[in-house]
């Protein structure tokens, strides 16, 4: 098994799917799975966070990350949500916001990540949902108010 393997593995454990989840999570998780991807190569966030007029906030991934892609809006800056894995906890997975450009992690939060695995949420949708309701499940959100509608 490979370390990526072994990687995934881990963190579909988090998303198992159990008997007692109701319908909807059961397809969530099996969408987050497959439609996520997984991030090593990590840039550099300073040419990101220079155009920011506010420091980026400490623990709110998603308000910095989403803040990437309004500031940076000439960039093909992607904004992301799922896990990722630090330099000081290797194998554990915390929920984490971050931004992807030219298959890079952008990580305005974090200095310490290691490895990343999460989805892409398309940019009108995360500033619409965010700023409506700051939910933490942008993923979930997404999943069921539109990935689910495209498959009925």
């Amino acid at each position: 098994m490979s370390k990526d393997e072994g990687l995934l593995d881990l963190l579909g454990s988090i998303f198992d799917i159990r008997e007692d989840d109701p319908k909807e999570r059961k397809e969530f998780k099996r969408w987050f799975m497959e439609n996520g991807r997984l991030f090593k190569k990590i840039g550099d966030p300073k040419s990101i966070i220079e155009n920011f007029s506010i420091k980026p906030r400490k623990k709110e991934c998603q308000h910095n990350s989403l803040l990437a892609i309004l500031v940076n809006r000439d960039r093909d800056l992607k904004f992301y949500t799922g896990y990722a894995t630090t330099k000081l906890f290797q194998g554990i997975f915390y929920p984490h916001s971050f931004n992807v450009l030219n298959d890079e992690v952008i990580d305005t939060t974090w200095d310490h990540g290691l490895e990343y695995f999460g989805v892409e949420i398309p940019y009108e949708f995360a500033c619409i949902k965010l700023l409506e309701s700051w939910n933490l499940s942008l993923a979930e959100i997404y999943f069921s108010e539109r990935i689910k509608q495209e498959d009925e």
